[in-house]
């Protein structure tokens, strides 16, 4: 029971947790980018990060030797590939963003969650629920609701969005099987590292110099986009892939508050609908964990 609880509720809190940190880096991001680019933006957060944690990694003994046996093998070549398809997920979905109205993209990436239930059902061999299929497709009605989407736009923008949400769900399968075999802050430094140089390029060719205010700013970008990879991490070792899978649609909620909070944006009663729905399938899927956490618990004491 003990395993249980620790599982339920220190996995799902990590997971919750995110989505607040992320939305508040999300909202500096948005008004940081309107000054030097998100090309800019994106690249000195990575730095920030990985200096940030760089010290901690090296002046812990554990953490080090956890890094150095990280960075050879099969398991270097699985961080290289998350990265890519991290920086592959960006790629697709910007350009998607630029074809398509916002409801429209936004809506067909949040099918990554139908592709992460797949592999838990199909690749995983994982029991999944009916009630969690039912509280996942309450949560997507919930989206379609609150984000109506128009059918319109380039057929290439449809077909990077769905790739975007593809090539997500596969870098969160990968990152739930780096979560278990490595510390948080050992997975999150090997990351940030590895995308310095991927977003080096881009940042150089649209370089803007950030001014002081903006690099405070990205300072507490970086702090909180630290944060938010620490806490996914050991939300992803902890939480089995169907409540991740619902919790994207609670991000979207989410997502929703801090454009209103940030940025004035107007909530309308279409929108609320489709939050309490988001809110209805997520709460479903979180009460019907114990079903999926039960074996984990159970295998995980048996180690």
């Amino acid at each position: 029971m003990k395993a249980l609880w620790n599982l339920t509720f220190g996995g799902t809190s990590s997971l919750l947790a995110t989505m607040i940190t992320s939305c508040a880096c999300n909202v500096i991001i948005k008004k940081t980018s309107q000054t030097i680019g998100s090309d800019t933006s994106l690249f000195l957060i990575y730095v920030m990060s990985a200096v940030a944690l760089a010290p901690v990694i090296f002046a812990n003994s554990k953490s080090f030797h956890r890094l150095c046996s990280n960075l050879r093998g099969v398991q270097l070549r699985l961080h290289f590939v998350r990265a890519a398809t991290v920086y592959g997920s960006k790629l697709a979905w910007f350009f998607a963003l630029t074809s398509l109205p916002l409801g429209v993209a936004t809506t067909l990436y949040l099918t990554r969650a139908f592709f992460l239930i797949a592999w838990a059902a199909f690749a995983e061999k994982k029991r999944v629920s009916s009630a969690h299929w039912i509280a996942l497709l309450t949560a997507f009605v919930g989206a379609i609701v609150a984000l109506r989407p128009a059918i319109e736009g380039s057929i290439f923008g449809v077909l990077a969005a769905l790739a975007a949400a593809v090539i997500s769900a596969a870098s969160a399968i990968q990152l739930k099987g780096l979560a278990e075999a490595a510390p948080p802050q050992v997975t999150t430094f090997i990351l940030t590292t590895l995308m310095i140089p991927v977003a080096a390029p881009f940042a150089a060719g649209n370089w803007v110099s950030p001014p002081a205010s903006i690099l405070t700013y990205l300072l507490v970008a970086a702090g909180l986009s630290l944060l938010t990879q620490l806490l996914l991490v050991h939300a992803y070792a902890n939480v089995p892939l169907v409540l991740i899978a619902t919790s994207d649609f609670l991000y979207l909620f989410c997502s929703f508050a801090a454009g209103a909070i940030a940025f004035g944006e107007h909530i309308d009663m279409q929108s609320m609908l489709g939050g309490v729905l988001i809110l209805a399938g997520s709460s479903a899927s979180f009460f019907a964990r114990e079903r999926d956490l039960q074996p984990v618990a159970i295998e995980r004491k048996m180690q």
